[in-house]
């Protein structure tokens, strides 16, 4: 029988790794040519930047279907690389926390330009994200950043040469608000200021000469104006997480799966020694055995106790 059912296991295996290598590709395409302004400008699209900043600290992220009920992503890093560590007893290949990428300001923005991508917003308004949007996004990260990357994180960008504007860094709401329009439209009128080398967080990043002034002013006249309240405020946004308090639901999601792993593991000791407690026993006792006549204990007794021998 598996013989016959082998080489169909392999190709539904087969189908299925396709399927999700293909469904992966799609989730860092753009959908339509909403975005086609962020890709000529960079040579990548948003969600192939995000992946690649939130990999720098977690090699196994890959982005997924972005939530158009906002926050569209979350950085939860923290917690599933411990679990990863102790479920599959392997050490993380970065020794800084996994979360570090992307509990700050310029993440948050890739992630909802990566929104954006994937939605076919053609020349609409595209997707905003409300009051506190950014605070959930951050969800149990010990140490925002706003404006900024770490030092050590910066430097792996640049490494990296990821491409990240100059505008991603100073945006944000101190609400936890994020606007598309104003991000879309700050963007290109910035880049055309700095005649197309708007890349400068890293001295290597070369201009990317593949989009041209003339080009991006067309597609900034289609934009909307963004409203007076759309401007982000010069305060970093308010996070009303508190840090131990954050490292404490973390340490409980560790300790609740080491209480689960210990308990698991002594219900399959106790199982296992008690069969083999009852199998030698059965061994024991049987005819042919050697144990002589005396009392011995034995529960199906009414009493318990019994005669027995053997030999």
């Amino acid at each position: 029988m598996w013989r016959t059912t082998h080489p169909r296991l392999v190709a539904a295996s087969a189908a299925l790794l396709l399927c999700a290598t293909r469904a992966a590709a799609d989730n860092l395409a753009c959908n339509g040519t909403g975005m086609d302004w962020y890709t000529n400008m960079v040579g990548e699209t948003p969600c192939q930047t995000y992946q690649k900043l939130r990999q720098i600290c977690n090699s196994q992220y890959t982005v997924g279907v972005q939530n158009i009920n906002t926050p569209p992503d979350s950085c939860s890093d923290q917690v599933c690389a411990c679990l990863y560590v102790l479920f599959f007893r392997q050490t993380p290949l970065l020794t800084l926390d996994p979360a570090t990428c992307c509990c700050n300001t310029i993440a948050f923005s890739l992630s909802m330009l990566c929104l954006n991508c994937q939605q076919n917003i053609g020349t609409g308004s595209g997707f905003d994200a409300g009051v506190g949007a950014y605070q959930d996004y951050l969800g149990s990260c010990g140490n925002p950043q706003s404006f900024k990357l770490p030092t050590d994180i910066q430097t792996a960008v640049c490494n990296e040469k990821i491409k990240i504007n100059n505008d991603i860094y100073s945006n944000g709401w101190g609400d936890g608000s994020w606007f598309y329009v104003f991000t879309r439209d700050s963007i290109i009128k910035d880049n055309i200021v700095a005649n197309n080398n708007s890349f400068t967080h890293c001295a290597s990043t070369t201009v990317n000469t593949s989009s041209s002034a003339s080009g991006s002013s067309a597609s900034a006249s289609k934009s909307a104006q963004p409203s007076g309240t759309s401007s982000p405020d010069t305060s970093p946004p308010t996070t009303t997480k508190n840090n131990l308090a954050s490292g404490a639901i973390a340490g409980i999601a560790v300790g609740a799966a080491i209480v689960g792993l210990a308990a698991a593991a002594l219900l399959w000791w106790f199982c296992y020694y008690k069969k083999r407690h009852d199998r030698d026993s059965r061994r024991a006792g049987g005819i042919g055995g050697s144990v002589r006549w005396g009392w011995g204990w034995d529960a199906r007794t009414p009493k318990g106790w019994e005669r027995r021998g053997g030999g």
